[in-house]
């Protein structure tokens, strides 16, 4: 049994103003190797704020590229939780 919380047409308006977020107000980063990274990838980015503005098409290609395996590790290694695997 799958339980919904949210309809696709809400999931979609969350996604929407997410990209807005990203691209709009920006994030901050206060990191210098990633506020280069950032720039070099194509966002803007304002270095006295440590702000980056990242646009939609930058999201969904990074989105893209991302690996679709991974685990998250708590404090004992031995035990990981797995996700996109089987």
């Amino acid at each position: 049994m799958q339980t919904r919380i949210l309809t696709d047409k809400q999931i979609a308006r969350i996604h929407t103003a997410s990209l807005t977020i990203l691209e709009k107000t920006g994030v901050t980063v206060p990191h210098e190797d990633m506020l280069n990274r950032f720039e070099e990838a194509g966002a803007a980015v304002d270095r006295d704020a440590q702000r980056v503005h990242i646009p939609a098409d930058l999201v969904a290609d990074s989105v893209e590229a991302a690996g679709k395996q991974f685990s998250i590790y708590g404090r004992n290694k031995n035990q990981a939780a797995d996700f996109g695997r089987g």
